[in-house]
């Protein structure tokens, strides 16, 4: 559906699948039965939240839950065997725990006859969680894209509108982003595939969802969904040089006349103390670029006009 991540139940299948796999990756095989099952603990239950989480109470009364074990959550087992197992969950305002006994042969997993057969079923469990992560990131492919051209044209408005509210004799038009539909393309890939130096901001998401608090605070749309929009706003802003207080600096100009840079600074400092606001990233806001191949040049200007002492 556009404008909205995947479906929290493909999100969930591809989560498990990459638990799993880690999770086969610490296993003795050599001390495992000659026959038996490989055996998967579930790792998300569907439950009433006991904390706010917003509109889609209205619509969806059970949320995912994140289950926490104090056995393996993959096991290698003879056939038959009953597992007993204690769990809690701290997820959505929930402070649950039980013991389920489950019979090895109900759980998911496999059977397998012989060792080639185990390495060869536990090899491929811990492949399929390689392949789950992958999938989940081209899952995300529209919706990182619609993000970062949200982002790109909001951006580009309030900026847009700052500079022909500050400078009568500038007009940008509001269907000029920022960013061209090449560059907002490149960052796509980089936030879903990331770079040689840096990894992707969705592979940095999966790993949040994938840690046993995960859910504690918020629900697994409210992770994927805040989160992508979040770094998709940051990256846009990186790309154009606006500091991420930037917007919060354009509209406390915005509502006062002819303030020097000096009283911007002192203006934002008594209202957020704890922001350190400095000299360079009150500069860069209010001089955020026009669109591509146009530049902006007249902050430059006045910082060297400005006397130093105005810099705190």
């Amino acid at each position: 559906m556009r404008g909205a991540p995947p479906a929290a139940e493909r999100i969930v299948e591809k989560l498990e699948a990459c638990l799993w796999s880690q999770a086969a990756a610490h296993l003795d095989l050599d001390a495992c039965p000659a026959n038996g099952v490989i055996a998967l603990l579930p790792q998300f239950a569907l439950h009433p939240p006991m904390m706010n989480v917003g509109r889609k109470a209205l619509t969806r009364h059970l949320l995912h839950l994140r289950l926490q074990w104090d056995e393996p959550i993959v096991q290698v087992v003879p056939s038959g065997t009953v597992v007993t197992a204690q769990w809690c969950t701290t997820s959505l305002g929930h402070a649950l725990s039980g013991t389920k006994v489950f019979l090895a042969d109900d759980i998911a997993g496999e059977q397998y006859f012989g060792q080639r057969q185990l390495h060869r079923k536990v090899s491929r469990l811990q492949r399929a969680g390689v392949r789950a992560r992958a999938e989940l990131l081209h899952l995300f492919e529209p919706f990182v894209r619609e993000q970062l051209e949200r982002a790109n044209f909001s951006l580009s408005s309030e900026i847009a509108d700052f500079h022909n509210r500050s400078t009568p004799t500038r007009s940008q038009s509001h269907s000029e982003n920022l960013l061209d539909d090449t560059t907002v393309e490149q960052m796509v890939t980089e936030m879903l595939y990331g770079t040689s130096e840096r990894r992707s901001d969705v592979e940095r998401l999966i790993d949040k969802a994938l840690a046993p608090e995960s859910l504690d605070g918020c629900d697994l749309d409210r992770i994927f969904r805040y989160g992508v929009w979040s770094r998709a706003r940051s990256t846009v802003q990186r790309a154009i040089g606006d500091p991420h207080i930037g917007p919060k600096i354009r509209k406390l100009v915005g509502k006062a006349d002819n303030l020097t840079y000096a009283q911007v600074i002192e203006r934002y400092r008594q209202l957020y103390p704890r922001e350190h606001l400095s000299w360079e990233r009150t500069v860069k806001a209010l001089s955020a670029p026009l669109p591509q191949g146009q530049t902006f040049t007249w902050a430059a200007e006045t910082l060297e006009r400005q006397p130093k002492e105005a810099a705190l």
